[in-house]
């Protein structure tokens, strides 16, 4: 979910140079292949959409949204997402050392008849998967060091969530293991967090990753067997797509990405396009959809938000991304859904910030 911002601008200025003609407008072809919401039913398991709209989710908390925050509602009901979405998190336990999930908070959805209710109304529904494996976010206890998403606990998470959405009536997402390029930075070495094993398959760090890929294949395997009309795929860290060592890493995954219906990843650079030489989330966007479409797979921003919350930086991020040649680039590529990660950010609507998402959002209809 977060990341050091010294990381991410290294990465940028490792790659910048040789980005400009990814990027560009101007090559691209416009075969339009496209996804639906709920009312067009959910697609079947080759993951195949039916229409040209861009689906737009809101995270990352639907109970505050749709009924404890009262700001919630309000950003809920300027936007209208098509999309629900909320985060899996495994974390530890620092009395017992022990593995836990978040899985207790949906659970609520259930007992508290939530899920009927977004069920009857066809709201559709995304889980994204991350793990606390720095120890980054205290709520979640001491590091993982990436042992959440190769653990059964996982798999039983997975199943369970499954069993709880049968018979959902609107389209539900698994974006995987989110940036789990990272979740090896604190594994070796003594448990002493390093760039070295971070963003690459090596022969340190196979042993983490090839446990991940079988992992994350029995998973969709019972996705599939619960749920076989849910989109499911991994959720890559954006800046990858950027440079060859993080291509070399999504490539590691193609036999995970050959066999989902989806490909995610995530978009959360700090600055605006003008203050990075031109390259900003907008940018980074376009670049992951030129690399993905190889795979012929849809495509969707599992959650897109400026890592610092800089909300002058989502005013200006949004405003690009609302022109008509960028809508219909983005349409060209695949994209099929455009996930705001933090529903908070756009309260009160500092900067403009609600009003341009909400300009960028009606477009994608």
């Amino acid at each position: 979910m977060k990341k050091t911002m010294d990381r991410r601008q290294f990465l940028k200025k490792l790659s910048i140079i040789s980005l400009p003609a990814l990027f560009s407008f101007g090559s691209l072809g416009m075969s339009l292949e496209s996804c639906g919401g709920s009312s067009s039913g959910v697609g079947s398991t080759n993951g195949d959409m039916t229409s040209d709209r861009i689906l737009f989710g809101l995270g990352n908390d639907p109970i505050k949204i749709m009924y404890t925050d009262p700001a919630g509602q309000q950003v809920y009901n300027a936007l209208k997402p098509d999309i629900l979405c909320a985060w899996l998190n495994g974390g530890r336990n620092t009395s017992t050392n022990a593995i836990y999930s978040t899985i207790d908070y949906f659970l609520q959805w259930e007992q508290n008849d939530y899920l009927q209710s977004w069920s009857d109304k066809g709201i559709d529904l995304m889980i994204i998967t991350w793990e606390n494996y720095n120890g980054q976010n205290p709520a979640l206890g001491g590091p993982t060091y990436g042992d959440y998403h190769i653990s059964s606990l996982f798999l039983q998470d997975i199943q369970t969530l499954c069993n709880m959405l049968k018979g959902y009536k609107g389209n539900v997402y698994f974006a995987l293991a989110t940036e789990q390029s990272t979740y090896t930075s604190c594994r070796y070495n003594n448990n002493t967090c390093s760039s070295n094993y971070e963003n690459v398959v090596n022969q340190t760090t196979e042993e983490y990753f090839s446990k991940l890929r079988a992992n994350i294949l029995i998973a969709f395997d019972i996705i599939v067997a619960s749920l076989p009309n849910a989109y499911y795929g991994i959720s890559f860290g954006g800046w990858l797509a950027t440079y060859q060592q993080g291509r070399n890493f999504i490539k590691y995954f193609d036999n995970v990405i050959n066999k989902s219906n989806f490909i995610f990843f995530q978009s959360m650079l700090d600055k605006t396009m003008q203050e990075n030489n031109g390259f900003g989330n907008p940018q980074q966007i376009i670049v992951n959809l030129n690399f993905f479409k190889q795979y012929n797979k849809n495509v969707g921003v599992s959650h897109y938000m400026p890592h610092n919350q800089r909300a002058d930086v989502v005013t200006s991020d949004m405003n690009y991304m609302a022109s008509t040649s960028y809508i219909q680039t983005i349409k060209a590529l695949n994209l099929k859904v455009f996930c705001f990660m933090y529903y908070g950010l756009l309260k009160n609507n500092p900067y403009g910030d609600l009003v341009a998402t909400q300009n960028f959002r009606a477009k994608l209809k």
